[in-house]
């Protein structure tokens, strides 16, 4: 019984900062750095295509840690509930 609370509040902490990361990231993604942004137009090719696919990959990363730490944290939630009853 205890075990499952102890799994039950990892599952929570882990969940949270799955959902923090993603945040973070689907910011970063939003707000790329604009000297960086500026350098990589003023190249050009492949420079430009590199950052855009970089921001893409925070974009979805961030979608993916989000759900993902929606799906831990609500885990972490039943087996909580279920130690109660």
């Amino acid at each position: 019984m205890a075990a499952r609370k102890i799994f039950g509040f990892i599952f929570l902490v882990l969940g949270a900062v799955l959902i923090i990361s993603g945040v973070f990231a689907y910011n970063k993604s939003r707000h790329p750095n604009t000297c960086v942004v500026n350098f990589s137009k003023s190249l050009g090719g492949k420079a430009s295509l590199a950052l855009r696919k970089s921001t893409e990959q925070n974009k979805y990363y961030g979608f993916g840690a989000v759900s993902g730490g929606i799906i831990v944290v609500l885990s972490g939630g039943v087996l909580l509930f279920k130690v109660k009853k």
